[in-house]
């Protein structure tokens, strides 16, 4: 999956185990996919939103609202 997505120019973002961050830091300037973070304990990957990325992600934890959206 996050060959196909960096081939959409989509940055995925290696998590560190038990979390929902990325590994290493400054990643909210990468332009690439940190492939270097990537190892056998790696569980998923993020994807970069915002302006350096022109990803925009809404993030509703609010089923109800959701489907009156």
């Amino acid at each position: 999956e996050m060959k196909m997505l960096e081939a959409r120019k989509v940055v995925c973002l290696p998590l560190t185990p038990g979390t929902k961050g990325p590994k290493g830091g400054k990643w909210q300037d990468e332009t690439k996919t940190r492939w270097s973070t990537l190892d056998n304990k790696t569980m998923g990957f993020g994807i970069l939103c915002g302006a350096v990325s022109g990803v925009t992600c809404v993030d509703i934890d609010n089923m109800k609202l959701w489907k009156d959206i």
